[in-house]
């Protein structure tokens, strides 16, 4: 209890978890109001020729509070990021040192990181559930469409967009334990969550090989419009809801795994 009290201080003392949380609430607010300004004057989607196919509420309200992924996939990337950077900063200015001088068993020292860096994971989720909401319940209600349409489906999504920004935190143990230096493993990170991944998920998905669109569905941004369920919306075939939170639990086990792998293994300065 006394390691994992040590480094949540040694988080919440600082000002990068309130500086991430505020932006990453900031950010889906402006998004959230901005797809509720749009959908909430012309509530419809296009199929694949193009044609209007009105959305129900339910389907609005997703799509504005996760912006159509957009804030989504900006929250879990600097999510991520501060993953990596809460690790990462750590090891470059040997915080880590005394840190193992104090406790040496540093499988416990890990272990309290993962569970302080889940709790980051967590606050930084609740700031991005508050600013969609706050965001997009402004302009549906202007529009008389209903805020908060089918509670159960839609606090489905809202628990599933928490825990992709909890689980891309943690996913930044392993990032920043390989690449310490900020600047790197933030262009790595960003690098590869915005851009490469994406691109080869979405390669995978429309690839006329039968096994490589299999495998698309368990890939990070996949599994993680699952966990969503805008699967339906974007009419993609993907996992469903609980197969996508399995997937991402096990991606973020194999990060804390490298992580601790690596800590409990390299000598420290």
């Amino acid at each position: 209890m006394g390691i994992l009290t040590a480094e949540l201080r040694k988080i919440f003392t600082t000002r990068m978890w309130w500086g991430l949380a505020l932006t990453i609430f900031l950010l889906a607010f402006a998004i959230s109001m901005l797809f509720g300004f749009m959908f909430g004057s012309n509530p419809v989607s296009y199929d694949q020729n193009m044609n209007e196919v009105p959305m129900d509420h339910l389907e609005v309200a997703r799509s504005v509070y996760t912006g159509q992924m957009m804030s989504l996939t900006l929250g879990y990337i600097l999510a991520l990021v501060g993953g990596a950077l809460v690790v990462g900063t750590d090891a470059r200015y040997r915080t880590l040192t005394s840190t193992f001088l104090a406790e040496p068993r540093r499988a416990r020292v890990m272990i309290a990181k993962v569970l302080a860096i889940l709790t980051v994971g967590l606050v930084l989720g609740l700031a991005y559930l508050l600013g969609s909401f706050s965001g997009g319940a402004i302009p549906l209600a202007m529009n008389d469409i209903s805020v908060f349409p089918e509670p159960l489906e839609l606090g489905k999504t809202f628990l599933g967009c928490g825990a992709v920004i909890m689980l891309w935190c943690l996913f930044g143990v392993g990032l920043g334990i390989l690449l310490p230096n900020p600047l790197w493993s933030t262009i790595v990170g960003v690098s590869l969550a915005l851009i490469v991944e994406p691109i080869v998920t979405s390669l995978m998905t429309f690839s006329d090989v039968s096994w490589l669109s299999t495998v698309s569905k368990y890939m990070p941004s996949n599994a993680t419009m699952a966990v969503t369920g805008l699967g339906d919306l974007f009419g993609m075939e993907i996992l469903p809801w609980w197969g996508g939170i399995l997937t991402m639990l096990a991606y973020g086990a194999v990060a804390a795994l490298i992580g601790m792998l690596f800590t409990t293994n390299r000598d420290v300065n």
